[in-house]
């Protein structure tokens, strides 16, 4: 619980921030969709699909979309490690994006640890730590180029998670996760280290008794701190409402 007050207390400093320059706040949807391919038998390994659909505007202009492959070891005491493959693609929606499109791939590695709660197993809870090595496509500002990219800009970036999840009863439950975003490392020189905060609230319906498909539905806000080498630093704000399926593959 300490650590879920240091993400509170990070998000209400940035909000301070927002004072201090110019802001943009956009009211957006997102879709999703998570596949958990549970390991085999006696096995600890595991596999991981993700897929979602950004939508700008609440659902009139396009965001972007996120994909993302990975392979997981389960280890004792409900700790995993993890890596994988992802692409983010983003399209421009505000006066703070580039004016064009671009790919962010990614090659990411985590380390997590989930449990229940001691007194009551209705009470989940998950820490994550991700890092995620990026290849951003980027065009020089003198740039005719209509298509294509120029170069890719290089980035590190720490993802710190942390998940509490509550079932008041079998099938209905409520989510609680806050999510800060460091760039630890950039080939441009410069830029700032804490780069965004998404907090999440919602609500969790079950499909089955055993929890393995089920839907979330909540608010999100994520605040964008852009990098300093903008030429006007601004900063967004971005009002989600997420839609989220989960689908937990049983053990074969």
């Amino acid at each position: 619980m300490k650590l879920l007050w240091i993400h509170i207390l990070l998000l209400m400093v940035g909000t301070r921030c927002f004072a201090q320059d110019s802001t943009i706040t956009n009211y957006n949807f997102w879709l999703g969709f998570e596949f958990d391919l549970n390991r085999q038998k006696d096995s600890r390994w595991g596999a991981w699909a993700e897929a979602n659909i950004q939508r700008a505007n609440f659902i009139t202009n396009t965001q972007g979309w996120y994909g993302n492959l990975g392979v997981s070891y389960h280890m004792k005491n409900y700790k995993s490690i993890a890596g994988g493959l992802a692409l983010q693609y983003n399209v421009p929606y505000d006066d703070a994006c580039l004016p064009y499109a671009f790919p962010d791939y990614r090659i990411w590695q985590q380390f997590m640890i989930k449990n229940a709660g001691k007194i009551n197993p209705d009470f989940k809870w998950a820490n994550r730590f991700r890092f995620e090595e990026k290849w951003l496509g980027r065009r020089y500002d003198n740039s005719t180029r209509d298509e294509g990219y120029d170069y890719f800009k290089n980035e590190l970036t720490l993802r710190y998670l942390i998940r509490v999840l509550y079932y008041p009863t079998k099938r209905f439950g409520f989510v609680l996760n806050n999510e800060a975003f460091f760039r630890l490392a950039s080939s441009v020189h410069g830029e700032k280290v804490f780069d965004q905060n998404r907090t999440y609230g919602g609500i969790v319906y079950a499909f089955d008794d055993e929890r393995d498909y089920r839907v979330e539905i909540g608010y999100m806000q994520q605040n964008v701190w852009n990098a300093a080498d903008e030429r006007d630093v601004k900063v967004r704000v971005n009002h989600v409402l997420r839609i989220m399926f989960h689908i937990e593959m049983p053990s074969f």
